[in-house]
């Protein structure tokens, strides 16, 4: 397994985890509710992570990086990109473009593969930026 550290920012603070298994990073994933959970954080080796916020109305964004330089945006190419959401993401308020707001199955297809392999899912939608 690639991943071995997992952070959750929630009302209550931060909550590291050291190792966490599939099933306890997917039960974070699953409980983002953009008011009480509102990011999870992955830590690989070197700088690889991947962030996970929102979840208010089954909307979430994600990110990748592996070096902290080049930022890989998980997104969904048939919502207007032109179009703003509002979501909370650790703790804070932000406005993000709607192709950057994916549903549940792309963020956990895309932590799946990233948790295991550290690598990026090919079955969802990536941008650079």
């Amino acid at each position: 397994m690639f991943v071995n550290k997992m952070l959750l920012d929630t009302s209550e603070g931060q909550q590291p985890v050291s190792q966490p298994g599939w099933a306890e990073i997917e039960k974070a994933l699953r409980s983002l509710d953009g008011k009480n959970v509102t990011l999870v954080s992955l830590s690989g080796e070197g700088e690889a992570n991947m962030a996970v916020g929102g979840g208010e109305n089954g909307q979430y964004i994600a990110y990748a990086t592996f070096d902290n330089w080049t930022f890989h945006n998980l997104v969904d190419p048939s919502r207007p990109e032109d179009r703003q959401v509002t979501l909370v993401t650790g703790g804070q308020s932000g406005v993000f473009s709607a192709r950057q707001c994916v549903d549940l199955s792309a963020v956990l297809a895309a932590a799946k593969t990233f948790v295991d392999a550290g690598e990026l899912e090919r079955s969802v939608h990536w941008q650079e930026g």
